[in-house]
């Protein structure tokens, strides 16, 4: 299964980031020190997805892909998440935006090879007892239900497949 960013959804989240980073230039230049303490930190946290987005934008092919050897997502760079190195996997949400949490055997494994921008919301994550990484399905199509209804399935073909090495590593 493949999902790709839709284009659609991805200008309205460049257009809203435009709007507030508009709001927050503004209320950097304003007298009020609050306000412009509150208007830098907006400046360099939007900034990053005033870069981020476009890119995203021209991006072709698929952004997440779900087959018999695990799960990629492209945006994190880190490859194939292999599904033997997967420990568990289950639909979490922060408010009402839903995500894929996946918790891995061995994070070593994989966080150091994450963009430095999302290495520290992955070791955040497992401070706050939370999976490893979190996998978004706001700005793609198919969305998380079909996406989950696939992953669901493979995850089972897996355990299904780890249950029977175990017993045979049990009988020899």
């Amino acid at each position: 299964m493949e999902c790709y960013s839709s284009k659609k959804k991805r200008l309205g989240l460049l257009l809203m980031t435009i709007i507030i980073a508009g709001s927050a230039i503004f209320a950097a230049t304003r007298d009020d020190p609050i306000d412009r303490i509150v208007g830098w930190i907006g400046i360099a946290l939007i900034g990053l997805g005033l870069i981020l987005i476009p890119t995203r934008l021209v991006r072709h092919g698929p952004t997440l892909i779900i087959d018999h050897r695990g799960i990629e997502d492209c945006r994190l760079g880190i490859g194939i998440l292999l599904w033997e190195d997967i420990a568990s996997l289950k639909v979490d949400a922060i408010g009402s935006v839903q995500f894929v949490s996946v918790e891995l055997m061995d994070p070593k494994k994989y966080v150091p090879w994450m963009p430095w921008w999302t290495r520290p919301r992955a070791n955040a994550n497992k401070r706050f007892g939370h999976a490893t990484l979190d996998i978004g399905f706001v700005e793609l199509e198919p969305g998380l239900e079909d996406a989950w209804e696939y992953i669901q399935h493979r995850w089972q073909m897996e355990l299904r497949e780890r249950t029977k090495r175990y017993a045979d590593i049990l009988e020899d």
